[in-house]
């Protein structure tokens, strides 16, 4: 029942905050976090750690850099 009721309420929370008007990749970032902290008890340097390397290997990945090109030259035409 605790695996239900965490997942319940992150599911809430991601509900709220992006229902407040906050961007959809901050708001899961910032339910992600608050998560990690207070139901897996992760200090926030490990946190830290964790969202720098993930945030790390999804901008530096070749695959996506064609995304905001081809929406560049979208505009141009």
């Amino acid at each position: 029942m605790e695996t239900f009721s965490s997942l319940l309420v992150v599911i809430v929370l991601i509900a709220l905050v992006v229902g407040a008007g906050v961007w959809i990749f901050v708001g899961i970032g910032l339910v992600g976090a608050l998560s990690l902290f207070f139901l897996r008890d992760y200090s926030l340097d490990r946190i830290g750690l964790l969202l720098q390397s993930s945030v790390w290997n999804g901008v530096s990945s070749w695959e996506l850099s064609a995304i905001p090109l081809f929406i560049w030259m979208g505009e141009i035409l």
